[in-house]
């Protein structure tokens, strides 16, 4: 039976199988736009980007310059960590748009449902120093609060400026002819949805989550499916995060893994269409990065998969044994990713109770 080439959110929204992430972890930006229009030429039609990816305006600029008509386009793109108070919620979707050089983002993500302190006009975010280096002063209670910046996405939409809204983990819906039409989060996990769920009016219609072999999260899409959210996966190749977000960095994924690449060598494909194959097989849409044509090409031609493959791509690795590569616990001082405990819970970062506990105070 062929794959799914897309896939009908709750709210009757489309969302394309497979898309084409633009986030560079080495921070180079210059070859976004070229990827785009090849990306068009060969039949994309999904672009995922982020306000922290610097490169907004390159995809804005890449798809108004296309001859592709706009409304067979979808762009995501997220509310940044520094963009959580509720009174900036509003303030930054029209930045988003302008900046977009679009008039419309049709999915809008919460990226994250921790929060950084800032300042200026500009959401400048505050430093501190600390034993490993200058990091991010967190935003505490806010980040435990995260269903106030999720009322102020759906203020979003009572004013008519977008037609679903979520987050990098969850998208929820919005809608308006020159702002975006739906929004969502980026990177919660069940207990984070649980408590969200809870407090909204509206609920999101996807999960953008890491997902593949090496990290099957099956609690949170089984938790998803029974609420109707579409799962999507960024990172669906393992990926190579910023080193301060990976406690796994340097780690071999799945591209690397030999029983994947047996796999792809009897179907004549690469490792990464037998991964991208395993994501829409269970009924996960996936935007995998790249700036390469070749692998642009490649990634949106995808095989067929026996239900033997499938068992052997599941159980790659054990239970206690998933590699989650973006984690960025280390770096914050505490596990968003936690199921037991909804993080953060202190109001200040662990090296400071050492650094007191050394002072003796």
């Amino acid at each position: 039976m062929p794959l799914p080439t897309r896939f009908e959110l709750a709210n009757g929204m489309v969302m394309p199988a497979i898309g084409l992430g633009t986030f560079e972890a080495n921070g180079d930006t210059s070859g976004v736009k070229n990827a785009i229009f090849y990306a068009l030429s060969v039949g994309y039609r999904h672009f995922d980007t982020a306000f922290n990816y610097d490169n907004e305006i390159l995809v804005g600029e890449a798809i108004r310059g296309s001859e592709i008509p706009r409304e067979e386009i979808i762009i995501t793109t997220k509310l940044s960590k520094c963009w959580h108070r509720p009174e900036d919620v509003h303030i930054n979707v029209p930045e988003l748009v302008l900046t977009m050089v679009t008039f419309v983002v049709d999915y809008y993500l919460m990226h994250w449902s921790h929060c950084y302190v800032v300042e200026g006009p500009n959401r400048e975010r505050l430093t501190e120093d600390t034993p490993d280096g200058k990091r991010p002063i967190i935003g505490y209670q806010l980040s435990r609060d995260y269903v106030k910046v999720w009322k102020a996405m759906e203020a979003l939409v009572d004013q008519r400026k977008a037609r679903a809204i979520g987050s990098t983990t969850l998208l929820y819906c919005m809608y308006d002819d020159q702002v975006n039409k739906a929004s969502g989060v980026s990177n919660f996990n069940v207990l984070k949805l649980e408590h969200l769920l809870k407090h909204t009016r509206i609920r999101p219609a996807f999960n953008q989550v890491e997902l593949h072999p090496y990290l099957l999260q099956t609690e949170l899409l089984t938790f998803c499916s029974m609420e109707n959210i579409h799962r999507q996966a960024h990172q669906p190749l393992g990926g190579n995060p910023p080193a301060k977000s990976g406690s796994h960095h340097g780690i071999p994924g799945p591209m690397n893994d030999n029983k994947i690449k047996a796999i792809a060598k009897n179907k004549t494909t690469s490792p990464a269409q037998i991964l991208l194959a395993w994501a829409v097989s269970r009924g996960t849409s996936a935007v995998p990065k790249s700036s390469r044509s070749e692998h642009i090409n490649s990634n949106i031609i995808l095989p067929e998969l026996s239900k033997a493959d499938l068992k052997t791509l599941d159980r790659l690795r054990k239970p206690q044994d998933q590699i989650r590569f973006l984690d960025p616990k280390e770096y914050l001082g505490f596990d968003i990713f936690n199921e037991e405990a909804d993080e953060p819970i202190a109001d200040e970062p662990p090296w400071n109770k050492k650094s007191k506990i050394e002072e003796g105070l």
